[in-house]
């Protein structure tokens, strides 16, 4: 067993939990407090001859600037960080494969950051997260005897005449014991149709338990919608109080702002739920 420093077994660790980390994440999960010591920290992978963690550079995008650059866990770290609690290699989750698009990055990279947020709430709260499984995550096989591949988001629901997958799907155990059960959309832009037609898919998976079923779990999934920016989320809200059904459904749906995730995550405040208010009492 090679000796790790500290330091690089949390980068290790990170990347097991978060799958994909930009310097600014790696600062605010802790690892460092500056980002020349976070570069520093993460140039020693680049220096060993084991590539335990790798790297994506996606560029720039014109009128915008450059992306910060993505890391993430190689099979050969997933196998070195479980020599240490002495777990079998496939309970380290890394990505099988990467496959990164420029118009995709923000949105995936508020889904980490909303990762961030929750396990930092969860930490506040006595809470304990069972699970959380995102949508850039798969299950399957993109290897099929020269089939068509049978890889799949993790967080793909089965409905009645089709499927949903929403960015998120996480299980939480509340320190007074409840269990709770969230589906999460994240909508970075202005397009406020398309964040009600995912809605609309929500209420269907609702109507049939269908994240209830998938998970096997006794208890209702609560839906929260993240938004970039706040005049969405009030149109958005404004647009599903309109539906005759609202009012059957509004205790199941919380729309809110990634900004005010994260000041609750710090502890600045409690307004908003990263479960359903009910499960919370």
């Amino acid at each position: 067993m090679q000796y790790i420093p500290e330091t690089n077994f949390q980068v290790l660790q990170f990347l097991a939990t978060y799958k994909f980390l930009t310097v600014k994440q790696f600062i605010q999960l802790g690892l460092a407090r500056h980002r020349e010591s976070v570069h520093r920290i993460l140039s020693r992978f680049d220096r060993s001859r084991q590539k335990l963690v790798d790297k994506k550079d996606l560029g720039a995008i014109p009128g915008q600037g450059r992306l910060p650059i993505v890391y993430y866990l190689t099979k050969l770290g997933a196998h070195t960080l479980a020599e240490y609690p002495r777990v079998d290699p496939s309970e380290i989750a890394y990505p099988k494969s990467v496959n990164f698009f420029k118009k995709d990055f923000e949105h995936r990279q508020y889904a980490v950051d909303f990762h961030i947020a929750l396990r930092q709430w969860a930490e506040k709260q006595n809470a304990v997260i069972e699970f959380v499984d995102s949508y850039f995550d798969s299950t399957g096989s993109n290897r099929n005897a020269g089939k068509q591949d049978t890889l799949k988001a993790q967080t793909r629901v089965e409905l009645s005449n089709g499927f949903i997958i929403p960015d998120m799907i996480y299980g939480v155990m509340l320190s007074n014991g409840k269990p709770c059960l969230t589906a999460v959309e994240i909508h970075n832009g202005k397009d406020t149709g398309r964040f009600i037609r995912q809605i609309e898919k929500h209420i269907q998976a609702l109507q049939e338990g269908s994240v209830t079923d998938k998970y096997k779990m006794n208890v209702a999934c609560f839906v929260l919608g993240i938004f970039e920016h706040a005049s969405i989320r009030d149109a958005s809200l404004k647009r599903l109080q309109q539906r005759d059904d609202w009012n059957t459904y509004q205790n199941f749906i919380a729309l809110e702002t990634l900004d005010n995730l994260r000041r609750c995550s710090e502890g600045q405040t409690d307004s908003f739920p990263f479960v359903a208010p009910a499960s919370s009492t």
